[in-house]
């Protein structure tokens, strides 16, 4: 009623009347930015004028529905139970849970089950996707043989046996260590050791005349450039072990590293997946479509391959051993790790009496095999707007035991369920619905979040309000980790405000995060909030649906150096771990779950949602001053940077006028019909800088060459013009090879075309 009321009486400032009488008075004056300004503040005193004439605006339930909201979300943090978090966390640590697993259906099971019987509506979306597995009965190996006679000097086999630790039964189950997505194949050749894998390492063999061409490459940066290291290098296989460098720095011995201490022992061994940019998420079968009944599938000999060469993993015991068979020159000191050996660069094995001939052979027998996963989603639904979404999620897979990733996660937003439902018998309701969901298959390329959101893409641009993420909730208590949209910024440092230190009663958890994160630049006295950073299950809600997400962790640190807790995805990433070094008192786990829990009841019952349209305008303009002042500039139509240039003061001024105008309208004005308008306005922010022609240049000109150079180099991002406050593709662009530099011109037009009807919708948007 009210838009239509806008539509009808709000009279528009491109009318002859409105032109005549106004737009001389004010626009000369004020500038196009201030005419905006007086012609919003103009729409919404009529709006609140023709509410008057109506009798549409109540008295005083702002305010009591403020009251209530804090109230709520008192009794939430007083609920919450240390005890409880500490058990849940033991007991979907119990085994090995990798997705599709006996042990991940276990852990299913308990969330569909327990989230029933507190009343929940509970689905279990199912899919058949395709994932790359180990073979038990034939694991991957790493060997030393003699080139001559054939037999093995050595041997590496790719499987242990192992126990969830310290607070479980003590059962032996066997972990097959692998990377997920790796051809399989047999490959010997000589052995070189190339650092970390990334560039510099890279040039500076090819710099001593050590080509890798045709080698087996071993690396200790597990976060490395592996594709690249095969596709384009040309190796023919790659080893990878955790460098005591990163993940044992106070030493390898027995009383140096676990369960002595947080660091990694010699034995444990990594599981894990890609991680090149060029990675798709969800199933590589069914790109762009849910993995669902009558879906078009790619067949298995079709799927997208990560590269034409096998990779695995070994200890860093094991890694000591081929080192220090090496020959070659020794490595420079920036190349090498903490083992008591020498690092040589190779290429090849020294000669012993029993092996004058000595070469490494990879075999690995990973199979590509279609598997049922089932994600499990519970609903609580809202009292006032159920058609609207806001949305918590963690993945219940993991490489082995998944201690810290991703059970903590599961623990945190199973005891923000629990505490739900004790509000739910006290009387309370949500205003939006609730959905927490449990995804599978994350560490498969956030298959299970993906398939999800594929499958319901339509109605979630619709419904969805927010995605909130929790994967590893505790890797240690040293800092905590935000990265966020920008809209959501204000909600969650306020939250931070309300909530004790848990070591610190004297201070806040928006005090301990200003002391221990960088500052940030735009917002003095704030702590930095990163954008989204790292790729986990909120990424299809972001990619996909222009959705304002939000993803917590608290991470490891070291002589102020932030890192990875160093028994990250290996067999001794348990519950004895996070018991002893990640949060021995479970206070910290308790803290996320306040944190969380409230962040949730302010976006689910909050009336004007938390937004704040000022910061991702800030993100906008960030993301101009970073294009104006990058080599990409040069290539830019200068008028085209021009118009951006006032297309973006607008914005910023819009939601400046924005954001003061709703402060005065939300204090007095209760019509549903008006509140849901603005929070429409607000979810479409984000939406607006999603464009499927993004990447794609001016398609009637498209040929052979260019469609094959947007294939190699889609993937679900692409589609964003605007992440991480930058304009997402001109790097992309200007590094596609197969294109002239005049053709990249024309895709830079086309691209800046597009970021400038998007942040001119945008300001569109703001107005009324």
């Amino acid at each position: 009623m009210i838009c239509l009321l806008s539509n009808v009486f709000v009279p528009s400032y491109k009318s002859k009347v409105f032109q005549g009488q106004l737009e001389e008075k004010t626009s000369n004056a004020l500038g196009l930015a201030g005419f905006e300004m007086f012609r919003f503040y103009y729409q919404q005193f009529f709006i609140l004028y023709i509410c008057f004439l109506f009798g549409i605006l109540p008295t005083g339930k702002c305010q009591g529905s403020q009251a209530q909201l804090m109230k709520t979300k008192s009794e939430f943090r007083k609920m919450v139970d240390k005890n409880e978090i500490k058990e849940i966390l033991r007991r979907t640590t119990k085994r090995p849970h990798l997705a599709a697993s006996k042990g991940e259906e276990l852990i299913t099971n308990y969330l569909r089950d327990t989230w029933k019987s507190y009343g929940f509506e509970v689905e279990e979306p199912e899919y058949e996707v395709v994932l790359s597995f180990p073979q038990e009965d034939k694991p991957n190996k790493v060997s030393i043989i003699n080139n001559v006679t054939r037999e093995v000097d050595y041997e590496i086999v790719g499987q242990l046996n192992v126990t969830a630790g310290r607070g479980h039964d003590g059962t032996i189950y066997t972990y097959t260590p692998f990377i997920s997505a790796s051809v399989n194949g047999t490959v010997e050749g000589e052995l070189v050791f190339a650092g970390s894998g990334r560039k510099l390492d890279i040039q500076h063999l090819k710099n001593r005349g050590i080509s890798i061409k045709g080698k087996i490459v071993l690396i200790y940066d597990i976060f490395g450039d592996w594709i690249t290291i095969g596709n384009k290098e040309g190796a023919a296989g790659v080893i990878l072990f955790s460098d005591p460098k990163f993940f044992a720095q106070e030493g390898t011995g027995v009383n140096d590293t676990f369960p002595n201490k947080p660091w990694l022992p010699g034995d444990a061994v990594l599981t894990s997946s890609p991680m090149d940019g060029r990675y798709i998420f969800g199933d590589p079968s069914t790109p762009l479509l849910p993995s669902t009944c009558g879906m078009a599938a790619r067949p298995l000999n079709k799927r997208r391959k990560y590269g034409n060469f096998p990779l695995q993993t070994i200890s860093y015991n094991h890694a000591r051993y081929l080192l220090s068979r090496m020959q070659g020159e020794k490595a420079p000191k920036n190349m090498t790790g903490n083992l008591k050996v020498d690092y040589r660069l190779g290429p090849g094995l020294n000669t012993t009496n029993k092996n004058p001939a000595p070469v490494v052979r990879l075999e690995v027998n990973n199979q590509y095999v279609k598997k049922k996963i089932r994600n499990v989603i519970a609903t609580i639904p809202g009292s006032e707007e159920p058609d609207r979404y806001v949305l918590i999620g963690n993945h219940k897979d993991a490489m082995s035991f998944g201690g810290s990733d991703a059970s903590t996660g599961t623990a945190t937003m199973m005891e923000i369920s629990r505490v739900f439902w004790k509000l739910r018998q006290k009387g309370w309701r949500p205003r939006r619905t609730i959905k927490l969901c449990g995804w599978t298959a994350e560490e498969f390329a956030l298959i299970g979040s993906t398939e999800w959101v594929q499958e319901n893409l339509e109605v979630l641009k619709k419904r969805a309000v927010a995605y909130i993420n929790i994967d590893q909730a505790i890797m240690a208590t040293h800092i905590l980790f935000v990265e966020a949209s920008p809209l959501l910024g204000d909600v969650i440092l306020n939250n931070a405000k309300e909530l004790q230190d848990p070591v610190n009663s004297s201070i806040t958890l928006f005090d301990s995060m200003v002391n221990s994160l960088p500052k940030s630049k735009d917002y003095p006295g704030e702590p930095h909030i990163y954008n989204m950073k790292y790729p986990t299950d909120h990424a299809s809600f972001l990619h996909l649906l222009g959705l304002p997400v939000a993803n917590f962790l608290y991470f490891f640190l070291y002589k102020d150096k932030q890192n990875i807790h160093p028994v990250y995805h290996t067999q001794y990433d348990t519950f004895e771990y996070i018991e002893k070094f990640g949060d021995p008192n479970f206070l910290y786990s308790r803290l996320v779950v306040r944190l969380l829990g409230s962040i949730l009841l302010d976006l689910s019952d909050s009336e004007v949602l938390p937004f704040n349209v000022t910061r991702f305008a800030k993100s906008v303009q960030n993301a101009f001053k970073t294009l104006k002042n990058s080599t990409h500039s040069k290539r830019i139509n200068v008028m085209q940077m021009a118009y951006l240039e006032k297309a973006v003061k607008s914005f910023v001024d819009m939601t400046k006028a924005f954001e003061f105008a709703k402060s005065r309208l939300t204090r007095q004005q209760k019509n549903p019909l008006v509140l849901r308008m603005l929070n429409d306005q607000m979810l479409g922010l984000e939406k607006i800088f999603l464009s499927p022609n993004a990447m794609r240049g001016l398609l009637d000109n498209l040929n052979d060459r260019i469609i094959k150079e947007i294939v190699v180099s889609y993937h679900n991002k692409d589609n964003m013009l605007l992440i991480s406050e930058k304009f997402n593709n001109f790097d992309k662009i200007a590094g596609m090879k197969n294109l002239t530099q005049c053709e990249k011109d024309e895709y830079f037009k086309f691209e800046m075309s597009l970021i400038i009807k998007a942040v001119r919708e945008a300001t569109n948007l703001m107005t009324l």
